[in-house]
């Protein structure tokens, strides 16, 4: 693990790959993030068939999913790997294996990623804003650990401690990053998550244990107001690894926009 912070050369890699549906999918019930898994995953699995230990995966496209696989539709997704080992093997095995109901239109070779390189492709945060949007495309979700956590409405309330400690825990899992003691101040920030909508309905089935995998989570803007820009590279860098929990099966991605203004100045 690195004893240092997080800087503009920090590096992963990212393998893009274009999926199109050739067939109808009889199902009313799976999302497309649950059968993209189930294609996925064969492909992450090494020669010695080990999950690669850390690995992630988003929709590329622009504009969000319908939440039914439709014949015909191309499905541009982002796979995301911590290592380059574990992205030249699933490149390779993904361009060798039979996928039922999809063709592979592409697939790029694993590309070295960084901060830098993220703001190169982000529209420019304007600086002296004092608020920023995290628009997120798939649901963000985590562990209700407590018995005393909030359930139905509130179940998905973020706050500002749950955001920061999610955005370097995500560092530390992915990159290895040393995650801040807990008496760390937190900056000086105000979340507001009340204009994201909660986000289920689409359980699956799980192949490898018992029971249902839930597909839940906040849909929609997530706003920082305050001091967002001392948290400006977790935030750049998470807009590619994701956020919470369920990142291997397509949650927590999102954007960042700084021009899409809605809190009141007031508050």
């Amino acid at each position: 693990m690195s004893s240092n912070p997080p800087t503009q050369s920090t590096s992963w890699f990212r393998v893009r790959i274009a999926l199109q549906c050739i067939r109808k999918i009889n199902t009313r019930i799976e999302h497309p993030c649950h059968i993209f898994h189930g294609i996925l995953i064969a492909a992450v699995k090494n020669s010695r068939d080990q999950l690669a230990s850390v690995w992630c995966w988003h929709p590329a496209d622009s504009d969000p999913w319908p939440d039914m696989v439709e014949k015909g539709r191309i499905y541009r997704i982002d796979v995301i790997f911590a290592g380059v080992v574990a992205a030249d093997s699933f490149f390779l095995r993904l361009n060798s294996q039979k996928i039922v109901n999809f063709s592979l239109e592409s697939a790029s070779v694993p590309e070295i990623r960084t901060p830098a390189l993220l703001e190169k492709e982000t529209p420019a945060p304007d600086w002296a804003s004092d608020e920023i949007c995290l628009d997120f495309g798939t649901p963000l979700s985590w562990e209700a650990r407590s018995p005393n956590a909030p359930r139905g409405p509130d179940r998905w309330h973020l706050d500002t401690r749950r955001l920061v400690r999610m955005l370097h825990h995500r560092l530390a899992i992915f990159l290895g990053f040393p995650e801040p003691p807990p008496e760390t101040p937190l900056p000086e920030i105000l979340v507001r998550s009340s204009f994201a909508k909660s986000f289920g309905g689409h359980a699956h089935a799980s192949k490898s244990s018992s029971g249902q995998v839930a597909f839940s989570g906040l849909r929609g803007p997530i706003y920082i107001r305050g001091d967002w820009q001392s948290l400006w590279l977790p935030l750049i860098i998470c807009s590619e690894l994701q956020l919470g929990s369920n990142t291997p099966r397509g949650q927590g991605s999102y954007t960042i926009s700084s021009a899409r203004p809605l809190l009141d100045p007031t508050l």
